[in-house]
């Protein structure tokens, strides 16, 4: 943790920060690690447990696990129960995204009332080869092959991933090894989710038949593209500035001659930043988005348009390119 932390930059002295807690053993580890280096960085840590009543009894398992374990630490805890089934529905999401967003506003929710600025999650290294691989599947780009960040802004806060170097095993070696408990979730064994189908049956195939060290791989790739994607967005917003004729906060018009003048990559990227700029981040774009764009700049003909997500149109005019805000 402290090696990825002189790399990125996570935590630095006296930073408030708040654990998802769930009581797995990733999230336990996590917790117990932060702990250790809690005098050394005089962290302020606060820990947060969703209970997503999925399955009763686990449920009430992993939130007593959870609360145990904080209070024997002497770490605050906070915690709070959600029927994730209702809210899905409500929000028309599948249970995995709706989970998702339901503990992210928790953590935002605790960071605010502890003062915390920093918000940590437990994913591994095994978590970044699955979500390389199924965004491979779906079909992806260099942005969607940088998989999880190791640090993110969300609005006010950070999040940061201090584990995403660490595998499972090594995890699991550490917790044996310390004899420290931690709960089990039977819900990853279930074909029903398509992260616990590339988890327990694509991954061990692949080690099993292509390459032993595939999750080192998926990582190592990850981080690759992570940096290409990065510097790729530091000139695509200075090639926005350059391009961009004007901005309120429901349209945008760009120069077309200039982005004519783009190189497919920097055209592609910056086009995603004009829209960013737009929806802040309120709406997923995606390459076949982009693709409808640029064929309206590279099409000979005036006030063509397409809609994208979001309400949003973008329309050829003379000398420009308009995308404006319909909703």
């Amino acid at each position: 943790i402290q090696r990825t932390n002189r790399r990125h930059r996570l935590f630095s002295q006296g930073d408030g920060i708040v654990i998802g807690l769930s009581g797995g053993p990733d999230s336990t580890a996590l917790f117990l690690l932060l702990v250790k280096l809690q005098k050394k960085y005089r962290l302020r840590l606060a820990a947060a447990h969703l209970n997503h009543s999925l399955s009763p009894k686990d449920s009430l398992k992993f939130e007593k696990f959870s609360e145990n374990l904080a209070n024997r630490l002497h770490v605050p805890f906070f915690k709070k129960k959600l029927n994730l089934r209702l809210f899905a529905k409500k929000n028309k999401k599948t249970l995995e995204e709706a989970g998702r967003l339901a503990r992210y506003e928790l953590f935002k929710e605790i960071a605010a009332k502890v003062g915390a600025a920093k918000i940590a999650t437990a994913h591994t290294l095994d978590d970044q080869a699955e979500t390389v691989l199924m965004r491979i599947g779906r079909g992806t780009g260099l942005k969607g092959l940088s998989g999880i960040p190791v640090k993110r802004k969300e609005g006010r806060y950070e999040i940061i991933r201090p584990l995403l170097g660490i595998s499972k095993a090594e995890i699991l070696a550490s917790l044996k090894r310390s004899k420290e408990p931690y709960c089990l979730d039977i819900s990853n064994q279930s074909d029903q989710f398509t992260r616990n189908r590339v988890r327990n049956k694509l991954l061990p195939w692949l080690e099993k038949n292509l390459n032993p060290q595939i999750k080192i791989s998926l990582s190592e790739l990850a981080g690759i593209c992570s940096e290409n994607q990065a510097h790729l967005e530091k000139i695509s917003l200075a090639t926005l500035k350059d391009c961009l004729l004007h901005k309120n906060k429901r349209s945008l018009s760009l120069d077309t001659a200039r982005l004519g003048c783009l190189d497919g990559a920097v055209l592609s990227e910056t086009l995603f930043a004009a829209l960013t700029l737009l929806k802040n981040k309120r709406v997923r774009f995606g390459a076949s988005h982009i693709a409808a764009i640029r064929a309206l700049i590279e099409s000979p003909e005036n006030r063509k348009q397409t809609h994208l997500p979001g309400s949003v149109t973008a329309v050829k005019e003379k000398g420009a390119l308009r995308i404006f805000d319909t909703s």
